[in-house]
């Protein structure tokens, strides 16, 4: 029998994704590190200090050091949500589904806690889930 649900946000509540690319390719090149598409992909599902830790062992840079880096994307895919972020198709439906029985929800992620506030928040959503986590 089903007593929880446990939803992840990137890729099933919002398609954050591409925001975190184009994050990535802005901020890093901001230190004259030029991502390509496959670099950021290859990174995907890591937590942003590890992506950031990766890129500067890869090629270290001068100027903002790694957590700067890391708190200029993490503002930025906030912009990005903000200016362009939609719920996935099928999110509103499958959130009544499990509230209407009773079924308790949390979400886990590997995202920052300031972008899955923000996302819970952006969407009003925030009072489906009993539990939210970030990695």
């Amino acid at each position: 029998m089903v007593h929880a649900v446990i939803f992840d946000m990137d890729g099933l509540l919002i398609n954050s994704e591409p925001f975190w690319q184009q994050a990535e390719k802005e901020i890093f090149g901001s230190v004259d590190l030029q991502l390509t598409t496959a670099m950021c992909e290859s990174m995907m599902g890591l937590r942003i200090d590890e992506v950031v830790e990766h890129w500067f062992n890869y090629q270290p840079w001068e100027g903002p050091n790694k957590d700067e880096i890391r708190e200029r994307i993490v503002d930025r895919v906030i912009e990005l949500i903000d200016e362009k972020g939609e719920l996935m198709q099928g999110v509103e439906y499958a959130i009544d589904f499990f509230a209407s029985r009773d079924l308790k929800m949390s979400i886990a992620s590997s995202s920052n806690m300031r972008i899955i506030t923000f996302v819970i928040e952006k969407f009003n959503l925030a009072q489906h889930f009993s539990i939210i986590h970030s990695a």
